[in-house]
């Protein structure tokens, strides 16, 4: 009988920490939700302002939702990836100049996906100190934030119309900082190795090489974002199964028809007669 109450008391703790963490989660995905709507609302120099101040703000509430299990890198590796999802989100957002309803429902958009995501990272948080069984579900929900805060970032971007020698470092230097953390999150380890760096370099060389022949392509400003997106997808998940010792000529040549897939994108979107 006391071990029965011992057992039931151990795991109704367990019980009201997971409710606490998720419900830190879910204040946090509320306030990035408030922030968003004010940060949008802005215009010139105040945007800039409330924009500092809300992707801070934000780094400060992900440090206090996922505090329990950061340590070493993690308080860099961790963080990162919403902090940057967010502050694309809102740089796309307030590039396509939204109406209120547009400002109302990207805010709404944010904070649902937002809530989504930081579950992701409570995920890679906890696998890297100890082992649990959803590292392969937070790997595919993880790559797909990857992906999406990638198209984010291209698309502010390819929508700023920026020169192609301004273009290609830029989408470099997005796809190098999405690609390492991504190749981290692979294998959790206590540091980002040289190894990680050298393969997201490489990565981040491919999508710049893509970047410059569409710079040249008479191509849709947000298209060109999706198919470095996609691009970044396909590279990162052979990465991963690379990595993980699962890479076969099956998965290889399902990946090459996502290629295939792109290829017509690029062709029937293209503005031949402009």
């Amino acid at each position: 009988m006391k071990r029965f109450w011992a057992a039931s008391s151990f795991f109704n703790t367990r019980t009201r920490l997971l409710l606490s963490k998720r419900t830190k989660v879910a204040i946090c995905a509320i306030l990035a939700t408030f922030l968003a709507w004010i940060v949008l609302s802005q215009t010139g120099w105040l945007f800039g302002i409330f924009f500092v101040i809300t992707i801070t703000a934000t780094f400060g509430l992900i440090l206090w939702v996922l505090a329990e299990d950061l340590a070493g890198i993690k308080f860099l590796t961790i963080p990162a990836l919403p902090v940057f999802y967010l502050g694309a989100f809102l740089g796309l957002a307030k590039s396509l100049v939204l109406s209120p309803v547009g400002i109302f429902t990207a805010g709404l958009a944010l904070g649902t996906s937002f809530y989504f995501l930081l579950l992701t990272q409570n995920i890679y948080n906890i696998a890297a100190a100890r082992s649990i069984g959803l590292v392969r579900a937070a790997n595919v929900s993880g790559t797909l934030f990857t992906v999406i805060a990638a198209f984010l970032a291209y698309g502010i971007v390819w929508v700023s119309g920026l020169p192609f020698w301004i273009l290609v470092p830029a989408v470099f230097l997005i796809s190098f900082i999405l690609s390492a953390l991504s190749i981290w999150s692979t294998h959790l380890e206590e540091k980002i190795s040289w190894l990680d760096f050298k393969v997201a370099i490489l990565l981040s060389l491919i999508l710049a090489q893509i970047a410059l022949a569409l710079s040249f392509w008479p191509i849709l400003s947000l298209i060109g974002a999706l198919v470095l997106s996609i691009a970044l997808y396909v590279a990162l998940s052979l990465t991963q199964f690379e990595l993980q010792e699962r890479l076969s000529n099956r998965v290889i040549a399902e990946y090459l028809l996502i290629g295939v897939v792109v290829l017509v994108l690029i062709l029937v979107t293209t503005r031949w007669g402009g």
